[in-house]
């Protein structure tokens, strides 16, 4: 019997029969420390479902991981060749080249042509770990930020998504966030953006008493303090995301060198496969290092 359940075990075809993944032993959080605006920016495609009136159907999320500065950004397609052309006028054209890139593992930003853009402008690519986002949460929070005040305006035309994304990107610049404790406008521009209503009274936004050099050297003073700020805040915020989220871990994994183990890999799927039917495992693979 005992020499029956080995043989069985062993079998290729049990990888087939694994359904759930085990509770996986993860590592604790990593998280990037920026320490100026535009060092390193995050990015992310969205799909909305639907086409708009002028045919989009994506949009691309940049967001500057220091400021929370977010651009969202309307494509026809999610190709890489719109991707890029996006990326260079719509934020490189604008706020300069970054220092590093952060994005998923999907296949328009680990392919030819970004990693080309990359080598090009001499930023670094960065990835998140696959399935498992949070190392990328700014731009997770974004996106469903994003959608909620889509869904608040377009409700009664849903076609017109596209039109309101400069205001809804001009609303969350403008609103405090709440890791930086300040608005992303401010950590922009050193000075909080003025309101709307400030331009239809045509009333002068505290300036008209200053020449152009005092308004300079106020200007870097209020950047400064903004910064040091939001820095601070920003940090505290992060160690207290990965201390929740450390708090949930299991250290001890079992595994050791040398072990043979099985991949948990659902999402890959190879031509035209079902993914219903591709074995959510691969393997077995000998693990050389840990």
């Amino acid at each position: 019997m005992t020499d029956v359940a080995h043989y069985v075990g062993d079998c290729s075809c049990s990888i087939l029969k694994l359904k759930t993944p085990p509770k996986f032993e993860k590592m604790p959080l990593q998280i990037f420390t920026v320490e100026r605006r535009f060092q390193t920016i995050a990015m992310d495609i969205l799909s909305i479902g639907i086409t708009s009136k002028s045919g989009n159907k994506f949009c691309l999320i940049i967001t500057d991981l220091f400021s929370k500065w977010s651009r969202s950004l309307a494509m026809k397609t999610d190709g890489a060749k719109e991707v890029a052309r996006r990326f260079i006028a719509d934020w490189i054209c604008h706020y300069g080249i970054p220092e590093s890139a952060l994005s998923d593992r999907g296949q328009v930003f680990v392919g030819k042509l970004m990693g080309e853009v990359s080598n090009c402008l001499g930023y670094k690519k960065l990835f998140t770990t696959a399935y498992h986002p949070e190392t990328d949460g700014q731009t997770e929070r974004y996106n469903q930020t994003l959608c909620q005040m889509l869904g608040s305006v377009v409700f009664h035309n849903q076609k017109t998504w596209d039109e309101w994304l400069p205001m809804t990107d001009y609303a969350y610049n403008t609103s405090l966030h709440s890791s930086t404790k300040v608005t992303p406008y401010e950590l922009l521009y050193g000075d909080r953006a003025p309101d709307l209503d400030c331009y239809t009274r045509r009333i002068n936004h505290d300036r008209s008493d200053q020449n152009v050099r005092e308004f300079g050297a106020n200007l870097i003073r209020q950047l400064k303090t903004v910064s040091e700020y939001a820095r601070m805040h920003s940090g505290q915020s992060k160690l207290m995301y990965k201390k929740r989220y450390d708090n949930n871990l299991r250290m001890n994994s079992g595994f050791a060198v040398g072990d043979i183990v099985l991949l948990w890999h659902p999402q890959l799927v190879q031509g035209k496969q079902s993914k219903k039917l591709t074995p959510l495992y691969r393997g077995p693979y000998r693990i050389e290092s840990l």
